[in-house]
């Protein structure tokens, strides 16, 4: 149907934004650039900072949420980081209605710094807002339209590093790190044309770095 179409559409800009960041990271390695940094074991809570000097690196969450008004919602708000640009997105799609009602993508020529957790992407924030054993994620996404996102994101459960110690291969491409919070409780606020509306629920978190 229509959301599908959009997914398609969405799937699409993707794959361009893939291509030029992974156009940017090649003619940077062409270019001379300093040998990208090797992958090793995830630890946390060193890990949950910013690798700069990889090829790629993403924190991605997504989940579903129930809102005061009993509509049900899916969302997602990611970032990309690859040599020196930041690109980031949201969608939050109304699954009574079957169609996207909040959609907005962010970019900025912005390098990450090592370590760095918490990260600004114009009007879009995505980060981890307290230390501890699991700590507290959170997004905060406005479209300047009458649309925003705000959440909290509490890990219900451990981090799973996935592969060997967090480190999988990409098939042919090379290794990656890669871990997840895979239940988040999800508390906060979604505006649509300047009308907000609490709401809960719960989600994931996956934050994944290397030179594939």
């Amino acid at each position: 149907g229509v959301v599908r179409s959009r997914w398609r559409r969405t799937a699409r800009r993707y794959g361009v934004i893939a291509l030029v960041l992974f156009a940017v990271a090649a003619f940077s390695a062409a270019a001379g650039a300093s040998p990208a940094p090797t992958v090793r074991p995830v630890v946390l809570p060193r890990d949950r900072g910013a690798h700069p000097g990889f090829g790629e690196e993403w924190w991605y969450t997504s989940g579903t949420l129930t809102g005061a008004n009993r509509r049900a919602y899916f969302w997602f708000a990611t970032i990309w980081s690859a040599d020196g640009a930041l690109v980031a997105k949201v969608n939050v799609v109304d699954l009574g209605a079957d169609r996207i009602v909040l959609s907005h993508e962010y970019v900025s020529a912005t390098p990450v710094t090592e370590g760095q957790t918490q990260f600004t992407v114009g009007a879009f924030e995505l980060g981890l807002r307290s230390g501890g054993t699991l700590g507290r994620w959170s997004v905060d996404a406005s479209t300047g339209a009458g649309g925003r996102l705000e959440l909290d994101l509490v890990p219900r459960q451990p981090y799973v590093l996935h592969g060997h110690d967090g480190i999988i291969q990409q098939g042919t491409g090379g290794l990656s790190a890669y871990y997840s919070a895979p239940r988040l409780a999800a508390r906060g606020t979604l505006t649509l044309n300047g009308k907000p509306v609490s709401v809960t629920g719960q989600g994931w978190l996956g934050h994944q770095w290397g030179n594939f």
